[in-house]
């Protein structure tokens, strides 16, 4: 991970630590009940990444969530469909989108934003929580640096 991952993921960890628990839920990616709204002012809950896509830092890179259709709730995703070099490049969804923005691997990705919680019966994660793991995986890799 580069010094921009490392700064992007501290930011994020920093937002979260704002967030109520109540509008947090690791299980999806964004509530099915989202109606659409960039800023998820409607009250629905989402995930670390999920609230990533309100942040301006993210907007900007391209980041936002993508509505799913008539089933409701949403995926995060970079970029669009393009044709380059004549040859199709895809998006970059969930934790492919993720590896891209921070700059780690897909395995990293599925650390940081598929934890325990998701599990059946798992306790649900708080915000603060995941903002610690996203910290403690930064501190590691400092520390593995030398």
């Amino acid at each position: 991970m580069n010094a921009t991952g490392k700064r992007r993921l501290l930011a994020l960890a920093k937002f979260l630590r704002g967030l109520p628990a109540e509008r947090f839920d690791m299980r999806e990616w964004v509530g099915k009940d989202w109606k659409g709204g960039a800023d998820l002012s409607c009250g629905t809950t989402a995930c670390a990444l999920g609230w990533a896509t309100t942040m301006p830092l993210f907007r900007k890179l391209g980041l936002r969530l993508v509505h799913t259709g008539s089933i409701g709730g949403g995926y995060p995703q970079v970029g669009d469909g393009y044709e380059s070099g004549g040859r199709w490049e895809y998006a970059r969804t969930g934790y492919h989108a993720a590896a891209f923005l921070f700059g780690i691997t897909y395995e990293e990705a599925e650390y940081l934003f598929l934890p325990g919680s998701t599990r059946p019966g798992a306790p649900r994660e708080t915000p603060k929580q995941v903002a610690r793991r996203i910290e403690a995986f930064v501190g590691r890799a400092e520390a593995s640096r030398g």
